[in-house]
């Protein structure tokens, strides 16, 4: 994390901010939305899969979390956009800060967790 920080430019933001958006939207928001929201429907209208109130952490620490750092290394390894991928991490982290703890108060609301 401290060489993607490293090799933060501001600069880039001016350039990718649409896809940055998109990404972090997607990544610490939507993703999580749909797979809690199935997670928690399935769990109510199946008898197979039960999950209880322990299953739930993980779902939110697997779907919920930044995007992982390899990420943007693969990208630059493969001469892909390694711009993007490394402002996907940062702007995922700081986000995720948010995400997750609202994450977390929706399900401690709702008598989930």
């Amino acid at each position: 994390m401290i060489v993607v920080g490293g090799t933060f430019e501001f600069y880039v933001i001016k350039h990718l901010s649409k896809q940055i958006f998109i990404g972090t939207l997607l990544r610490a928001f939507i993703a999580p939305l749909i797979v809690l929201s199935a997670a928690v429907i399935i769990s109510e209208n199946s008898t197979y899969f039960n999950f209880d109130f322990l299953v739930y952490p993980a779902f939110i620490a697997l779907f919920a979390s930044p995007t992982a750092i390899t990420g943007a290394v693969m990208a630059k390894e493969m001469d892909n956009d390694a711009d993007l991928a490394n402002q996907c991490v940062v702007w995922t982290t700081i986000v995720s800060i948010f995400s997750i703890f609202l994450t977390v108060l929706v399900f401690r609301l709702l008598g989930i967790l």
